[in-house]
């Protein structure tokens, strides 16, 4: 798989999302806490987690931004 840096360097076009993505995926379930998130968010050095399920089907996206709003307002 071509990196974005070796991408840029070469002067390539991405050509989609999956030039891109992470194939390590980290989530949390709709059941976590938002301490525990918060946790997950920071030990992995991650700005926004996919939230699953009880079927493991993602039902929404946590951002730092959100839990940051949530504390601070």
């Amino acid at each position: 798989m071509t990196r974005p840096r070796e991408l840029r360097e070469n002067n390539k076009e991405m050509e989609s999302a999956k030039d891109l993505m992470s194939t390590k995926l980290i989530t949390i379930s709709v059941t976590d806490t938002l301490a525990n998130a918060a946790k997950i968010l920071l030990q992995e050095k991650i700005f926004s987690i996919p939230v699953l399920d009880s079927h493991q089907a993602v039902v929404g996206l946590l951002t730092e931004q959100s839990l940051l709003r949530c504390y601070v307002l």
